[in-house]
């Protein structure tokens, strides 16, 4: 700590890597861990994050099993591997997927009864397990590290060439956001 001021209420910076704390390294060597910040340096960060996760070892949501290091925070390397991207056959309106890998791309009943008010949905993968889990966290527990491996899992779905001029985020209700304090959709 440079300063040795610590504040409360600090949210700035994607980065979490513990499961029972909140822990963050912001760009402007700010370091907050649940809830109250100070600055540091790199290495102090990473001391203190060192000694969190061997004080206290976070463990996966899904198995439950110690995790100490791992590429997607909350997560085992294996569970988040898990992940499936769907590749279709799916309703090239509304993304929604068939259960058949040999269905085609076809509308499918509900579009086919009324045409949604929309061009185009794509369904990265189904909302299930892991993927259930990880919007749970990143949506309602405040979980934003979860942004950046969710929105990986979202392009890694988009279809190449992206046969769209604009992607955008779904608007947030004044209410939701009040209750969030976040718009999940934009980070």
């Amino acid at each position: 700590m440079t300063n040795g001021e610590w504040r409360m209420g600090d949210e700035a910076g994607p980065f979490i890597r513990h499961s029972k704390f909140d822990i963050r390294h912001c760009h402007d060597s700010t370091l907050v861990i649940a809830g109250f910040s100070a600055k540091v340096d790199a290495k102090m960060a990473s001391l203190i994050r060192a000694v969190f996760d061997f004080l206290f070892p976070g463990e996966c949501r899904v198995c439950r099993t110690i995790v100490r290091e791992a590429p997607t925070p909350f997560f085992c390397a294996a569970c988040w591997g898990r992940i499936e991207i769907l590749r279709g056959p799916w309703c090239p309106l509304c993304g929604e997927p068939y259960a058949s890998p040999v269905a085609g791309d076809h509308l499918c009943p509900a579009c086919e009864t009324r045409l949604p008010p929309f061009d185009r949905a794509i369904s990265a993968c189904r909302h299930d397990g892991v993927v259930a889990e990880a919007i749970h966290l990143f949506k309602y527990a405040k979980k934003i590290g979860l942004g950046r491996p969710l929105g990986r899992i979202l392009t890694d779905a988009l279809p190449r060439p992206l046969a769209s001029d604009l992607v955008v985020p779904v608007p947030l209700h004044s209410r939701r956001l009040r209750e969030r304090e976040y718009n999940q959709s934009l980070i």
